[in-house]
């Protein structure tokens, strides 16, 4: 597929990113109705902004495509994915959760569009696509479904892989509806690209910034606000994590109002906290998407607790486990001196510096 039907709304600054994107274009159709747009940002009603990697159109669906270049092996649940490469175990969430609530975020986004008002969008598929030519996928069961590898033709040393182009083409793979929702034609791909136009689809704002500070890679999506791993303008080794509140496009005034003082509220309660294991909070910034928090973060290799389980909780002997329970119960201890309860407190919002080092 070439333009205009391939749509690159921001040139990839890596080159696993590339191959992988490349070996999807060149395996499309050139012709309608396939379109495809890679590399671009939306915001949503909330406030809250994802990146996707691609988009595609084809006649048998549309689909969005989160791209992985992992290589080693992979193994995991419907939860937790660990990697084991070089010797080196990293656990991570499984992608597909993610994938799946950027597709709902972005079609609930083109649904609104005039271009669309009087058609149906198109169901909008989670796919994730692991690009290493030299990866082994050990995931099973229902942890497979929508996760594709490369497709390979059959050799006399090794059968026929059906990968992602399967997927999108022919509706072939792991976990996905044989069964096509809806006709998808020229008419379709025409009034989809207007809407994609009338959502203010952007360049990745790589970039973004608050404060000193310029936010990088998402490292949590809560209800209601995004954590985002952010590093300082003028120093390469200054981080902090920022916790930035969806409140740009809250339904009313009110509502903003009511969500920005909720923000200043926790900041304030945040700054009453002393203790060595709870991340102290740097300042409040107000923000266009909305009011951000600023923690400090010693270590951006930081692993967050659920992860360290994942990978090495099977090493852990019981004094380390006991000393870990300390550590959390000591926190609590200590906030709820100052009468402050712990909301969503839980393995994913605790971090072990240690196990970065």
């Amino acid at each position: 597929m070439e333009s205009p039907r391939w749509n690159i709304i921001t040139p990839s600054q890596f080159e696993w990113e590339r191959r992988g994107l490349d070996f999807i274009r060149t395996g499309l159709p050139d012709h309608d109705p396939y379109r495809a747009w890679a590399n671009f940002e939306f915001q949503t009603a909330d406030g809250a902004i994802y990146e996707i990697d691609l988009l595609v159109l084809t006649k048998q669906g549309f689909w969005l495509v989160e791209c992985k270049a992992w290589s080693g092996r992979i193994w995991g649940d419907t939860g937790t994915w660990t990697r084991s490469h070089d010797g080196r175990l990293h656990s991570d969430d499984n992608p597909v959760l993610l994938a799946n609530r950027k597709a709902k975020a972005l079609a609930s986004l083109l649904k609104g569009q005039p271009a669309l008002a009087k058609m149906r969008l198109p169901w909008l598929d989670a796919l994730v696509f692991l690009s290493a030519d030299d990866l082994q996928c050990d995931l099973t069961g229902n942890t497979r479904n929508r996760v594709l590898l490369k497709d390979r033709p059959k050799t006399d040393t090794r059968p026929e892989q059906k990968g992602i182009l399967a997927a999108l083409i022919n509706r072939d793979g792991p976990g996905i509806d044989a069964d096509l929702r809806g006709a998808i034609d020229i008419k379709v791909a025409k009034a989809l690209s207007r809407a994609m136009e009338q959502a203010g689809i952007r360049p990745s704002q790589r970039s973004r910034r608050v404060g000193d500070y310029i936010l990088g890679d998402l490292i949590f999506d809560g209800p209601g606000y995004q954590d985002r791993l952010a590093k300082h303008a003028s120093f390469d080794n200054v981080f902090c994590r920022v916790r930035q509140y969806t409140v740009a496009q809250a339904s009313s005034e009110d509502d903003r109002q009511r969500l920005k003082r909720a923000a200043a509220r926790e900041f304030q309660i945040i700054q009453t906290l002393d203790h060595t294991n709870i991340l102290p909070v740097l300042d409040y910034k107000e923000h266009e998407h909305g009011p951000a928090l600023l923690f400090r973060y010693l270590d951006p290799n930081a692993v967050r607790l659920d992860h360290f389980l994942s990978t090495h909780g099977h090493k852990l002997e019981t004094g380390q486990r006991l000393d870990l329970l300390r550590q959390v119960a000591d926190a609590i201890r200590s906030a709820h001196r100052k009468r402050v309860i712990p909301r969503s407190l839980g393995p994913p919002s605790l971090l072990d510096y240690d196990a970065a080092s």
